[in-house]
């Protein structure tokens, strides 16, 4: 009995150990794919509003390979908060950055359109604030925007020509 409390015990203090070390880190620090301190895995599940009626839940898992994320899964539903019906939706031009590691900081953005409207979702997941629970919740910093009346075309008018080769 006495080995398993300070077994637990010692695990308390090393998973303690490597938090507040992990913490310590700038944010300007070079990454090296060789480091052990470095992170290769993260899951996102988050829910937010894009309606009084409708509600987005998203998740994804994510491979940070030194500055590139690649996603390995993701899905999103939007959820009928009256009838609590679900709808499965795309998650279109869904794009990522990793920002820093450790600690564990990316950003990003993806698409969703539901019911004639067009959602854009920002997202920035910083480990060091989601581990944080003294502010009473573990959340991701994230911002919905309904743009159904965006043209699709004019953010291709603002597009920088493409640059001619020189011989």
């Amino acid at each position: 009995m006495k080995t398993k409390k300070l077994l637990l015990v010692t695990m308390l203090i090393g998973a303690l150990y490597v938090v507040s070390c992990g913490t310590k880190h700038a944010a300007v620090d070079v990454l090296k794919p060789s480091d052990p301190n470095l992170y290769s895995f993260c899951g996102l599940h988050e829910n937010i509003e894009l309606s009084d009626r409708y509600t987005l839940n998203y998740n994804m898992d994510l491979n940070f390979d030194t500055e590139n994320i690649k996603v390995l899964w993701k899905k999103a539903v939007v959820i009928d908060k009256q009838s609590n019906d679900s709808v499965n939706v795309d998650m279109k031009d869904l794009r990522c950055k990793l920002i820093s590691n450790p600690p564990i900081v990316f950003a990003g953005t993806f698409d969703v359109h539901h019911q004639n409207q067009h959602y854009i979702i920002h997202f920035l997941q910083d480990m060091r604030t989601y581990i944080n629970k003294k502010n009473g919740g573990m959340k991701v910093m994230q911002e919905c925007h309904n743009v159904a009346d965006l043209d699709s075309n004019l953010l291709y008018k603002f597009q920088k020509p493409e640059r001619i080769p020189r011989k």
